[in-house]
């Protein structure tokens, strides 16, 4: 007869441990998993058992889809830092190398045995809870909570979230020294110095940001001197990570710095250096993809779109000169959309150097503070905003309401839309306060002092109006003797005479010297030349009423820009007529 314990059962949970199921399995022990052999000791008739390594700690504990493929989330602890977290593996690639490799980039040990790994797979697979998750590809906040983009999640989730994202500076999002040491040896460092203070609070506004439904946007800090723009860039992007490993350059592709903000969703993107070897055009097109928000629509191989990127990040950038200037130097038209996208400040001497001597002193002090204490700081903040969300979006509006009531009527909604993002950089520093230590009226000041500088800078008025204006009056005195053909209008038919029979390259019109009744000269614009050198793409109704409004347009026919037909050489043309001057 048999002994009792050799009696194999049959059945459900046949390999789990307490039974007598002589089938190897995988099992939970000493905080691991290990493949179980067991047989049955002939001699004793006992159950004996082998352990052989198969893994860190990996369990699953929920399934869900991101609307196209479904998902195991595996939760494991990472080696070293005794870190718990989960990682959403697609179920395609579970059991397969591109699946090993996924879990092991995490920090977790896995055996290479092929047979280990075949049980493996079907141990995630077959056991473990099967709640729903919310499978989401970028980090910043799902659910009411906030995932940084190293998958660690702040605040509490309406319901379990899990990301499958990353970004290749994953490695920066770690925590070290404390938050009263970056409080002291890096906030304190930089209080009182404004564009420092204002550098800061851009990083600390993007989760704010978003959080009170504001659409991306960047701060450029711009001086033709080290100034300490660089420095101000490392110690605002200490307030989330290494600030090495999380500070970008503007020489990057425009593919690649729309999927970096992806991976930083509703987060902070410092840009270090516009113009340093940069190709313009990249520069210009990367500027312009990175605030709209959206990435390009990109088919499949198999048919089909891919998902389109989406994101909403705050950048804090830097270079010699304002944004403006670099791509007009460069020989690119910028839309005004741009220049309020991207907000160029000067950026303003670092004159406050606390119990340092000097400004080198102080530049090198925050440098090497920065990574000493970093991570910390913007883990709390976002714990913070986490904690009570409805407070955080309230003083933001409020901030924008004061803001707007104390602007003149008269601004141009562009600048209104600039001031609503210094109203958010203000409600940060109050918000912020606790944290950073600084006085939020001081800040408040700092931020008026630059939004009154951008102002200046950029005009009351509407800014395509402007461009239009300028770009008409830089055109006529660069090329009035050397684009437009001279011509006096003849005694027959208002026909124009010819004044010399030079051959003009590159024309651009016609010029009519002493038209006008105050003896004053004429410029008659080929309409395609007009489109293509003066609007740059504003639209004419726009371009028509900025010229008209400064008494540069002569529009003889209503409702029509190019409202002047005239008679050349037989031929009647139509032209769009600008006079020189006009008002300023």
């Amino acid at each position: 007869m048999k002994p009792q314990l050799t009696a194999i059962e049959s059945g459900e949970n046949e390999n789990k441990p307490g039974n007598v199921a002589l089938k190897p399995y995988i099992d939970k022990r000493h905080g691991r998993l290990y493949y179980i052999e067991r047989k049955q000791n002939k001699t004793t008739g006992a159950i004996d058992e082998s352990e052989t390594w198969v893994a860190d700690e990996l369990e699953t504990v929920g399934i869900g889809s991101d609307g196209k493929d479904g998902y195991l989330v595996v939760r494991m602890k990472q080696e070293g830092s005794n870190t718990i977290i989960s990682e959403a593996i697609p179920r395609r690639e579970i059991g397969m190398p591109q699946g090993w490799a996924r879990l092991r980039s995490r920090g977790v040990n896995i055996t290479a045995k092929r047979g280990h790994l075949d049980l493996l797979a079907n141990y995630l697979q077959q056991n473990g809870k099967r709640e729903q998750w919310t499978i989401t590809h970028t980090a910043g906040w799902h659910e009411g909570a906030y995932i940084m983009p190293d998958g660690e999640i702040i605040g509490a989730p309406n319901r379990p979230v899990a990301f499958c994202g990353g970004t290749s500076s994953v490695a920066g999002y770690v925590v070290r020294g404390t938050l009263n040491g970056w409080r002291y040896h890096v906030a304190r460092l930089m209080n009182g110095n404004q564009s420092m203070v204002v550098g800061a609070l851009t990083a600390f506004a993007a989760p704010l940001n978003s959080l009170a439904g504001g659409s991306c946007f960047g701060i450029h800090l711009f001086a033709q001197s080290s100034a300490g723009k660089t420095t101000t860039v490392e110690a605002a992007s200490s307030i989330y990570g290494v600030p090495d490993e999380l500070k970008l350059t503007w020489d990057a592709t425009r593919y690649g710095l729309t999927v970096e903000a992806a991976s930083r969703n509703d987060g902070f993107m410092p840009i270090d250096e516009i113009g340093q070897g940069n190709d313009v055009k990249h520069v210009a097109g990367s500027a312009y993809s990175l605030f709209n928000g959206t990435g390009r629509i990109q088919g499949h191989k198999d048919g089909g779109n891919k998902a389109v990127l989406r994101w909403s990040i705050v950048a804090l950038s830097t270079g010699e000169e304002d944004f403006e200037t670099y791509l007009l130097r460069n020989g690119i038209t910028p839309k005004a959309g741009q220049l309020v996208r991207l907000v160029s400040v000067p950026f303003s001497d670092t004159t406050e150097f606390h119990d340092l001597d000097d400004g080198d002193q102080h530049s090198r002090a925050i440098k090497r503070e920065s990574m000493r204490h970093c991570g910390v700081v913007g883990r709390a903040w976002i714990a913070l905003l986490a904690s009570d969300k409805e407070a955080a979006c309230k003083k933001v509006d409020e901030k924008e309401k004061e803001w707007l009531a104390s602007l003149p009527t008269d601004l141009s909604p562009q600048a209104k839309r600039v001031a609503v993002r210094f109203a958010l950089l203000d409600a940060t520093a109050e918000l912020s306060a606790p944290l950073t230590g600084w006085n939020a009226g001081e800040c408040s000041l700092h931020i008026r002092a630059s939004f009154n500088e951008w102002l200046e800078n950029y005009g009351t008025g509407n800014r395509e109006k402007y461009q239009v204006v300028s770009r008409a009056r830089d055109f006529i005195q660069r090329h009035a003797l050397n684009r437009f053909q001279p011509y006096t209008f003849g005694k027959r038919n208002g026909d124009m005479d010819r004044n010399h029979a030079s051959r003009i390259n590159n024309l651009a019109g016609y010029l009519v010297y002493g038209r006008r009744a105050d003896g004053g000269n004429e410029y008659h614009f080929i309409p395609s030349v007009f489109e293509e050198e003066i609007l740059c793409g504003i639209q004419k109704k726009l371009g028509a009423e900025s010229l008209e409004e400064v008494g540069m347009l002569v529009r003889p026919e209503p409702n029509r820009i190019d409202g002047k037909t005239i008679t050349i050489d037989g031929s009647q043309q139509r032209f769009i007529v600008l006079i020189d001057g006009g008002n300023e």
